[in-house]
């Protein structure tokens, strides 16, 4: 199945064709990128930057053998995917601000103003992507209280049409949904992603363990006494 990339390509967004490459450029962008811990919005524009402009070309020793995924590597430790999931949710952000307009602005600031946010939207896609934000918003243009669970759930809905869900499992409980949110919509989240295939694996065992002890204390609470 195709993936669908929300609204990178809806308007025209690219560097000052005026800004050089140089050494001093490429500076001023990667502070960027770190003072912003990699994760806000203003970091995922100095990556797109850093990518268009080819300032990371600039790097001292580099005879243009350097490619974008080797320089996101060794300064900044994460993979060329990564990278494109930070630009892909700035676009998503921009083209999205773009087409509340003017006229909707102080509406759009009640959205999250974080990656993460803006990559679940892009992820979903155009039009599904327009019509969840949409559902966001009550009738005074204000967020909804569930509007986390309602993410979350848009997610598991794109899943659900791409593999199947987690086997269609209508057991699924309220707590659970709630559970996820909590995790998508925090820096837990951002930290999972950075981890390596065998990292996650472990992770996932690790993670097993502390729910059956979970379970243990539940039936058992006096057991940690």
């Amino acid at each position: 199945m195709k993936k669908n990339v929300a609204s990178v390509e809806a308007i025209s967004i690219a560097s000052d064709p005026t800004d050089a490459s140089s050494p001093d450029k490429l500076h001023e962008l990667e502070k960027i990128v770190l003072e912003h811990q990699r994760q806000g919005l203003e970091a995922a524009r100095a990556l797109y930057d850093i990518k268009e402009g080819k300032h990371y070309k600039t790097v001292k020793g580099n005879a243009t053998r350097m490619t974008w995924g080797d320089y996101c590597r060794m300064r900044f430790g994460f993979t060329q995917q990564y990278a494109s999931r930070l630009i892909a949710a700035w676009k998503c952000h921009e083209n999205q601000q773009h087409r509340f307009g003017e006229q909707r602005s102080e509406v759009f600031k009640h959205f999250p103003n974080t990656i993460h946010f803006w990559a679940q939207i892009a992820r979903l896609g155009d039009n599904a992507g327009n019509d969840l934000l949409e559902n966001l918003l009550n009738d005074e243009g204000k967020l909804q209280e569930d509007w986390s669970k309602r993410v979350a759930d848009a997610q598991g809905g794109r899943r659900k049409e791409k593999d199947g869900g987690i086997s269609g499992n209508k057991d699924v409980t309220e707590a659970v949904h709630k559970a996820l949110a909590t995790i998508k919509n925090s820096n837990v989240w951002e930290v999972l992603t950075k981890l390596t295939q065998q990292e996650r694996n472990l992770f996932s065992r690790e993670l097993k363990k502390l729910v059956a002890e979970a379970s243990v204390n539940e039936v058992n609470p006096e057991a940690e006494n």
